[in-house]
């Protein structure tokens, strides 16, 4: 069985981000508070050869207090909305992983930031009617799903890349995998957990429903 949360992007910046509306008897605000776990951060490139792309991958991980913990991680993966990075909600993968996740952020061919970077692309005038257009068309659906597949395929890639990286590394257990999106990333995780729709990309022409899911995510988180 899958679970879905559904989130209102406004209310999560609220959360992590405003002053107590209210505090307890004892004086203490009611927030989200920081976990225990102490939070590393390290950004590795992974190549999908099948594709012949390279994916920039921002992961975090919750350093294990004593040896005596176990090691297998729930993971949480997060999709940017159009045009983003990697660095999306960072503060809420931040408090995730204190908590004893990990994190895995992507960075999907519609970023801005990566665009420009890689192939000095101009940004889009997102005050304009005709560069949100672009910046809506820029977004392959099934392109994130792929990605975001892919990086489940990768994992054992990705861990030797964060330890070559850092020293550090992780390890998931396959049974606590979940996705996160904001915006075309809440599309993307509702896709990725098995929502039918239909589009360019997503199965066969024409009016038919397809799912382009993967079952091995067992829960999505939808900011939208």
């Amino acid at each position: 069985m899958r679970w879905i949360l559904v989130l209102l992007s406004a209310a999560v910046g609220l959360m992590l981000c405003s002053p107590p509306l209210a505090s307890g008897d004892d004086g203490e605000a009611y927030r989200i508070g920081q976990g225990a776990y102490e939070v590393h951060q390290v950004d590795v490139v992974v190549r999908d050869e099948a594709r012949g792309k390279d994916l920039e991958l921002r992961v975090r991980m919750s350093v294990a207090q004593d040896e005596t913990e176990d090691a297998a991680r729930a993971l949480v993966l997060f999709s940017h909305g159009a045009g983003g990075s990697n660095a999306a909600f960072g503060d809420l993968q931040e408090l995730w992983a204190s908590h004893g996740y990990v994190t895995i952020a992507l960075t999907h061919a519609d970023s801005i930031e990566l665009r420009r970077r890689r192939d000095g692309d101009v940004p889009p005038n997102l005050r304009s009617r005709e560069g949100l257009s672009q910046l809506r068309r820029s977004v392959d659906l099934a392109g994130r799903v792929r990605d975001c597949t892919f990086v489940l395929d990768a994992l054992d890639l990705i861990r030797d890349a964060v330890v070559d990286a850092s020293g550090r590394g992780f390890e998931i257990d396959p049974e606590r995998i979940a996705i996160a999106g904001h915006s075309a990333g809440a599309m993307t995780t509702q896709l990725c957990i098995g929502v039918r729709a239909r589009g360019a990309g997503i199965g066969k022409r024409g009016l038919r429903l397809t799912s382009i899911g993967d079952d091995r995510f067992r829960a999505g988180i939808i900011i939208s």
